[in-house]
């Protein structure tokens, strides 16, 4: 039986996150780049985001939620409502 062989795709570093993925359109920023804050510290959301995940989870089930969809619609309404009124 004859072996078929597939091409693998290959692609150039990210000069933006510096990871190997498919090109982006010119003029799109990489999801994955490194973002910094004023101060010039890197912004790491991945902790914060995984809690959340979690929590979102958790309650999710333990209140039988029907409609998640609403629930996380909600909480971006009210995340972005606390974080524009956030004064350090």
């Amino acid at each position: 039986m004859e072996e078929i062989e597939f091409m693998q795709p290959i692609f150039d570093t990210c000069p933006q996150c510096g990871m190997v993925h498919p090109p982006l359109k010119e003029g799109i920023p990489c999801p994955m780049r490194p973002v910094k804050s004023v101060t010039g510290t890197e912004i790491d959301t991945s902790k914060f985001f995984s809690s959340l995940k979690n929590i979102l989870i958790s309650q999710i089930q333990k209140k039988q939620i029907k409609n998640p969809n609403k629930l996380m619609t909600e909480i971006v309404i009210h995340i972005t409502t606390f974080v524009e009124g956030y004064k350090e």
